[in-house]
């Protein structure tokens, strides 16, 4: 798969141009401060498009949710027969990412706020450090910014769509990855002015973005007569 048309085979001083990295994991459950992952996959795409990956299953000690299993149709068999120890899994992930966030690396996600609290939340059962997350970058929270007045659903389906991303079937880890991945350059490229932050300044603008989303959505509940947002819903890139 070619990532980008016109990407330079040499590694750019410019964020945009790579290597990228994006992950993505299929769970237990909708509920990231307490659910756990049963698959991750994690993804690299360097200037010439070229993909390394590694995707494992995970057994996260929990039962999966009826509504999840529904979704990314991951089995106890599967996870019985090929998957990883969660504490195991967590040292895995933690290790994958670590060095391309300290490189200020683009580091992917899509919704990343619910990725990213279940990762804190198993590098801490598994006793590694703390990611800074510094290279974060989550279409969702671009969209909402860039695309703020368009109705209907953000779904990653959904936003593949409407930017014209093709995408494999979603709701399988590597799928979802790589089309995170396409789904981001082509937002950037809508809208160049992303790429005109440093990748720093942008992790710290999106935090602002996300706030003002949730802000704005929080009044609206509100006057609708609904439940505002939880506290937890204010925070990105960790609900907790």
């Amino acid at each position: 798969m070619q990532f980008l048309e016109g990407d330079s085979p040499r590694v750019s001083e410019h964020w945009t141009e790579g290597p990228w990295f994006g992950f993505d994991l299929e769970t237990t459950g909708a509920d990231p401060r307490v659910d756990l992952p049963v698959q991750i996959a994690v993804v690299k795409v360097d200037p010439s498009g070229n993909i390394d990956k590694d995707v494992f299953l995970v057994k996260p000690g929990i039962a999966i949710s009826d509504g999840a299993r529904s979704v990314h149709r991951i089995t106890d068999a599967q996870i019985d027969a090929e998957g990883v120890v969660l504490l195991e899994a967590a040292k895995r992930l933690h290790s994958l990412l670590s060095v391309p966030i300290a490189d200020g690396l683009p580091i992917v996600a899509m919704n990343a706020s619910f990725d990213v609290t279940i990762s804190e939340r198993i590098f801490e059962m598994a006793g590694v450090s703390k990611l800074e997350w510094k290279s974060l970058i989550d279409p969702l929270i671009l969209d909402r910014k860039f695309e703020k007045f368009r109705k209907g659903s953000r779904k990653l389906a959904d936003l593949c769509l409407y930017y014209n991303v093709s995408t494999g079937e979603l709701h399988q880890a590597l799928d979802d990855t790589l089309a995170t991945l396409l789904l981001t350059k082509q937002i950037i490229l809508k809208y160049p002015e992303i790429a005109q932050l440093t990748i720093e300044k942008l992790f710290e603008m999106q935090r602002e973005w996300h706030r003002e989303w949730a802000n704005d959505f929080d009044r609206w509940k509100k006057s609708k007569g609904y439940q505002g947002l939880t506290e937890y819903d204010f925070s990105w890139p960790v609900a907790l």
